[in-house]
């Protein structure tokens, strides 16, 4: 089963590297590959609905499959590391997910209702369990990791229940405008250089980091990404966005 090909890959690494890690991130952003591989046909894995796209694929389940089948292999790795590795290594292992804020589009019920709903189809996703999986899922982090890139408006689309099942993102029945600062990465380097609004945009994340924690909330860590520029799926090396740019 793909669980248990998860859990040897993990225990390799835990048996290998686990007297130097302490800290272990099983799956990072499985929404992104949810999201983009199964419902919108980015590679990977190209597959969603529209052939014009993709081959193969379905994007009105396959997304709540692949994320059902991401928590049980993280919580298997999870299980397997707590039970061999954890009480003799003392380290920690969690999951990392992402998503983004959401603003409502106007002060109504309804587009608060909508903005609420928008970050439960990021990061509240509850599909069904059965009571063995339920027992394998539960206190299988002792962290959670959340990536966060933009905000974006959230405004409210009447949810129609005879609606046909397009995608896992029509489903979230919101309509949702990006806010974001346009970038020209083609820019000359020592223009670059002169980023007032990259160091004000990373003092005011530091800021709001030390007024949650003043307001209770538990913050293990902050991470930013990141120190160098990342090859990303689509765009390459041509989105700069380390602290260190090549």
């Amino acid at each position: 089963m793909y669980r248990d090909d998860f859990k040897d890959y993990a225990k390799i690494l835990f048996r290998t590297f686990g007297d130097r890690v302490k800290n272990w991130v099983t799956i990072n952003e499985p929404l992104i590959t949810v999201k983009y591989g199964y419902d919108l046909g980015f590679p990977p894995s190209s597959r969603c609905s529209d052939r014009k796209t993709c081959k193969a694929g379905n994007s009105s389940t396959e997304p709540y499959i692949v994320a059902h089948n991401f928590l049980l292999a993280h919580a298997t790795a999870a299980s397997l590391y707590k039970r061999m590795f954890q009480p003799k290594q003392g380290g920690q292992i969690g999951v990392s997910v992402s998503a983004q804020y959401y603003e409502p589009y106007s002060k109504s019920p309804q587009d608060r209702a909508a903005a609420k709903r928008g970050l439960d189809f990021e990061i509240g996703w509850l599909p069904k369990f059965t009571s063995k999986e339920k027992k394998l899922v539960k206190g299988s982090v002792d962290f959670m990791g959340l990536n966060y890139y933009t905000a974006i408006f959230a405004k409210s689309i009447p949810v129609d229940f005879h609606a046909l099942p397009v995608s896992s993102t029509a489903d979230v029945f919101v309509n949702l405008t990006g806010l974001s600062q346009t970038r020209n990465d083609s820019l000359p380097l020592k223009v670059q250089l002169n980023d007032p609004s990259r160091i004000d945009y990373t003092v005011h994340h530091l800021y709001r980091i030390r007024k949650a924690i003043k307001n209770g909330v538990n913050v293990k860590g902050y991470f930013y990404w990141s120190l160098l520029d990342g090859f990303e799926w689509i765009a390459g090396y041509i989105n700069r966005f380390g602290l260190l740019s090549h």
